[in-house]
């Protein structure tokens, strides 16, 4: 049975959405048949789905953010999937991760992703222990991996500020919980969950009661970051100080070996 542009371009405009499927059992042709006349009217296919169901881009009636979603099947004004990966890509302002373009899209991409990266139609690059896609045009990908350093790094000294103040707190009353040292710094206007510094202080072994001395050594070192990072010139309002065995302990602060001393006790501040 012939097939005419006008009457597969109705059918469309009837239903919408169509397989290759129907329109084989509607035509009675083959599915190569079918393929080739829906792309020769500028056919597109679905980005989830595994890409079964076809449209055409004036049919679609496309939201701001270029996307269009028909009973839960969605298309996108960019084209397939590849072209859309790729425009997605191309206009993250920082470079995108594969977590936020399948929340975008609503389907797995790590194999698609993959073959993109393969063939050179983007870039990758293992950020913070997570791949991240980025746009070929060399000043476009300098534009957003700049961006996506400063936005990471900003991210991550407003996270270790928090701990400092959680660690300071800690320093002043030894025995309060995770929680009370979370409201005291949500309080100073750090939005840090207790959750995170209950995190934090596990991962450290830092339990109530007797300031040790490996946690002076980890105070030093995040505010060490952090004040440099963020051009911090300002001191705390509390000086932290602990007092160690100076006999046994023998450890390393601030890229200095301390050995053992005479006297029984020293103090160790950050500053």
């Amino acid at each position: 049975m012939s097939i005419s542009r006008r009457r597969l371009e109705n059918m469309f405009k009837k239903e919408s959405i169509l397989t290759l499927k129907e329109i084989c059992e509607k035509f009675k042709i083959t599915i190569a048949s079918a393929k080739y006349h829906v792309k020769k009217i500028g056919g597109i296919t679905s980005l989830n789905k595994n890409n079964q169901y076809y449209s055409l881009p004036h049919i679609i009636a496309h939201s701001p953010d270029g996307f269009w979603e028909y009973n839960g099947i969605k298309f996108s004004s960019s084209g397939n999937l590849n072209k859309t990966l790729i425009s997605k890509i191309e206009e993250s302002p920082e470079g995108i991760t594969a977590k936020s373009l399948e929340e975008l899209l609503q389907t797995k991409l790590s194999s698609i992703l993959s073959n993109l990266t393969s063939k050179g139609m983007v870039l990758r690059e293992k950020i913070d222990s997570v791949f991240v896609y980025f746009s070929i045009n060399e000043e476009r990908f300098e534009i957003q991996k700049t961006k996506r350093f400063s936005s990471a790094l900003t991210e991550n000294n407003i996270l270790n500020l928090g701990y400092i103040y959680a660690l300071i707190e800690r320093m002043k009353n030894p025995n309060l919980g995770v929680k009370e040292f979370a409201k005291t710094i949500t309080s100073q206007g750090f939005t840090i969950a207790s959750s995170e510094i209950e995190c934090f202080f596990n991962y450290h072994n830092i339990t109530k009661g007797e300031i040790v001395y490996s946690e002076i050594i980890l105070l030093r070192e995040l505010w060490d970051k952090v004040k440099d990072k963020m051009n911090l010139d300002i001191k705390l309002d509390y000086e932290p100080v602990v007092l160690f065995d100076a006999n046994t302990e023998k450890s390393e602060c601030c890229g200095a070996p301390i050995n053992p001393y005479k006297t029984n006790f020293k103090s160790v501040s950050i500053y």
